[in-house]
């Protein structure tokens, strides 16, 4: 795609995020990041006519998530935790849209990871608060993935835990077999 002339701005930063995600999952961080540079700078131009309809959701919020999934991938957690809090919390209201909450699962996840109990308890929490409303397979494992690893984690504070254990028991609810 990204060979295409005269590709329309924002559906070329769209497929250089996808292309640094890629490039990241593959541990080449150099090349994710000119990748998510180039999506930067795309993105930073005013949607034109020839922007397609459809491509009204990649705004920087979303860039920002997906570059801190990037950041996940090559291992820099506290990086990737910032910018999937900053995608996650876009707007402090929940506005955006819906499907962002993956953003908030995965920072409960990098969170996890990281052994950063304090923030991963209060992240499950929150989004224990919503798991039944929320309609993404993807977001609902990346959920349950956060639980184990905070269940199987060492030196993890009982309330955390317990949050974990809770957020895993909503997540059966769901009928997804995610917990």
């Amino acid at each position: 795609m990204l060979a295409r002339k005269a590709l329309p701005g924002r559906v070329a930063a769209i497929f250089h995020v996808r292309a640094g995600r890629a490039l990241a999952r593959m541990g080449n961080g150099p090349l994710a990041g000119r990748a998510l540079g180039t999506a930067a700078e795309l993105l930073a131009d005013r949607p034109t006519d020839r922007d397609p309809a459809w491509a009204w959701w990649f705004d920087r919020h979303e860039l920002d998530g997906h570059y801190g999934l990037a950041r996940a991938a090559l291992g820099d957690l506290g990086a990737a935790a910032a910018l999937l809090h900053d995608a996650a919390h876009a707007g402090g209201d929940g506005g955006g849209p819906a499907y962002r909450v993956l953003f908030a699962a995965e920072l409960a996840l990098v969170q996890a990871r990281a052994g950063d109990w304090r923030e991963v308890d209060a992240a499950m929490a929150t989004l224990m608060d919503g798991v039944s409303s929320v309609g993404s397979v993807r977001a609902l494992r990346v959920m349950g993935r956060a639980a184990r690893l905070v269940e199987d984690g060492r030196r993890v504070p009982r309330r955390t835990r317990d949050t974990a254990r809770h957020l895993v028991l909503a997540l059966r609810d769901t009928g997804t077999g995610t917990g």
